[in-house]
């Protein structure tokens, strides 16, 4: 499936946004014994990022899950801008006529390329 399909598919089935971050709170991981960041309808479990029930996060594992929240938001918000630009993309690749080389020297087809590729 390529990158774009998966996205239209993703976002009709998500809850719509916008998806917001909560504060950290220490309790609110799924065990009630670690921490957590409410990310729109989910939790982020600080168990997750190696923090141990009754035990405080240590500030670099709160400052990635702090980051990796943001992420979150911030893609499913613009998962239709993301959606449109790559379709653009994807459109100024196939049709690039005189623009070709200006294409292959920014890197377009082969960030679209890239996008395609699966990840594990």
């Amino acid at each position: 499936m390529s990158f774009i399909s998966e996205l239209e598919r993703l976002k009709e089935k998500a809850t719509k946004g916008p998806w917001t971050v909560g504060e950290y709170d220490e309790t609110a991981g799924y065990d009630c014994m670690t921490g957590g960041i409410e990310v729109g309808p989910i939790t982020i479990d600080g168990m997750d990022y190696g923090q141990k029930p009754c035990d405080e996060i240590s500030i670099e594992s709160l400052e990635k899950m702090q980051s990796d929240a943001k992420l979150i938001a911030l893609l499913v918000n613009h998962a239709d801008e993301i959606a449109e630009l790559v379709k653009a993309a994807e459109k100024v690749t196939r049709h690039s006529g005189s623009a070709h080389r200006a294409v292959e020297q920014s890197g377009l087809r082969d960030s679209l390329a890239n996008l395609n590729k699966e990840k594990s």
